[in-house]
């Protein structure tokens, strides 16, 4: 005959038994759970409140970005402005360069001598010098040789050069004396310096 174990123990508390295992499995399976949310949730914050100041910083340096942005916008603005200003104070400067050439010539040049062509060429440019050509007329060789020393003297003007001097076929009488004077034609060449 075999053993049999035989349960001494009623049916209703090995039920109420079963329903308290049972109860007491899922209340820590559900308590599990709630502590994997939480702690899913915990981890989330955390992260986020770390990504957070980088966020911020983010948008700080935005920010800055984009009052760098309208500064560098005003400085260029004004560095435009500013060059436009330059430029034209450069062409009044320039033109007050031909003014001083053209007074000075004016303290040079004497009576018996005229200008029939005036030439400043900027394009040959050397340094801080401008070439100058001058072509007229002179009543003598000895009036010629006195403006070309006068010229000559002058710290304004340097390199002086006779290209041609030569006797015109146009003659003219002079005021006083009545006499026919033969014109002398003459181009000159400088450098002109400023100082």
């Amino acid at each position: 005959m075999a053993l049999r174990d035989v349960n001494l123990v009623p049916a209703r508390f090995v039920y109420r038994r079963r329903v308290v295992h049972r109860a007491c499995f899922w209340s820590i399976c559900l308590l599990m759970a709630l502590f994997m949310i939480a702690g899913i949730f915990v981890y989330q914050t955390r992260v986020v409140r770390a990504q957070r100041p980088v966020l911020q910083s983010l948008d700080e340096i935005q920010l800055l970005l984009g009052e760098r942005r309208s500064s560098l916008k005003r400085i260029r603005a004004e560095l435009q402005r500013l060059n436009q200003q330059r430029a034209a104070l450069a062409k009044i400067t320039q033109n007050q360069s031909y003014c001083q050439v053209l007074w000075k010539l004016t303290e040079i040049f004497i009576d018996e001598t005229w200008l029939t062509q005036l030439s400043i060429d900027r394009s040959r440019e050397k340094d801080t010098g401008i070439q100058l050509g001058l072509t007229g007329l002179s009543t003598s060789n000895a009036t010629l040789g006195n403006l070309m020393s006068r010229i000559s003297i002058d710290p304004m003007f340097k390199d002086v050069r006779l290209v041609y001097a030569k006797e015109g076929n146009r003659q003219i009488t002079s005021a006083g004396s009545g006499k026919p004077l033969k014109l002398i034609q003459f181009q000159i060449e400088s450098l002109v310096t400023y100082q």
